[in-house]
């Protein structure tokens, strides 16, 4: 969780740099699954692309219910600070294409 990573001395922009690298530098795509912000309060969540049909979940996953919802990630710096702001965390899926 992102609230967190100053424990480990791990500033937010560092965090996000690496993650950026994952999804950037590595070629991983990157989804967040579940907020509570959005999917039990219906709030904006910054940082997220809109939710995927759940055909279009990767590698063929299969969620199920309103509360396993999938969103590709766009932005790691809004979505850190997000997270952050409001002191939460959030599975995030990363998937990568081998040839």
């Amino acid at each position: 969780m992102p609230p967190n990573w100053s424990h480990y001395g791990v500033s937010l922009e560092e965090g996000a740099r690496v993650l950026r690298t994952l999804t950037s530098t590595l070629g991983y795509k990157a989804y967040l699954m579940w907020d509570v912000r959005h999917d039990q309060q219906r709030m904006p969540l910054a940082g997220v692309g809109p939710d995927l049909a759940p055909d279009a979940h990767p590698a063929g996953a299969r969620c199920q219910g309103s509360s396993a919802t999938l969103r590709p990630i766009v932005d790691w710096d809004a979505l850190v600070r997000e997270r952050v702001e409001h002191r939460a965390g959030g599975n995030i899926w990363f998937t990568r294409q081998f040839s």
